[in-house]
C-alpha cells in the first residue's frame, strides 16, 4: 500500500475533476512524512480513484508558499469514479476545490 499527495487538479465545465497531480509520500518510523515527497506526477482522476480502491491511500496536499514544504490535509477517497475529500471525522469536505488548477 503507497501514500500520496494530491497537488492539483483538473475541473471538467460540469465541476467533476478529470485529471489530477500526485506526489508519492515516503513513510517514516513514526508515521507519514511530507518531507520525503518525490516528484509531480499527471494521470487521470479515473486511475487514482481505482488505486485508492485497490487500497492505496490519497490525502490533500498543499505547498506552504513561505518555506516550500507540504502539508498532509484530508483523505481523498473515491466514491466510484469520483474522487472527494473527507476529515478525520469521514465527513465530506471542500478541500479538494481549494487546491490549484493543472494548466
Amino acid at each position: 500500500m503507497s501514500h500520496y499527495l494530491l497537488t492539483k487538479l483538473r475541473l471538467a465545465e460540469d465541476g467533476q475533476i478529470t485529471d489530477v497531480a500526485i506526489r508519492k509520500l515516503a513513510p517514516d518510523p513514526q508515521g507519514l512524512s511530507a518531507v520525503g515527497v518525490g516528484p509531480e506526477h499527471q494521470m487521470t482522476s479515473s486511475i487514482l480513484a481505482g488505486w485508492i480502491s485497490a487500497g492505496d491511500s490519497v490525502y490533500v496536499g498543499a505547498c506552504n508558499d513561505n518555506s516550500g514544504a507540504f502539508v498532509i490535509g484530508d483523505e481523498v477517497r473515491a466514491s466510484g469514479r469520483q474522487l472527494e475529500s473527507c476529515n478525520v471525522d469521514g465527513a465530506r469536505t471542500k478541500a479538494l476545490l481549494g487546491l490549484p488548477r493543472l494548466s
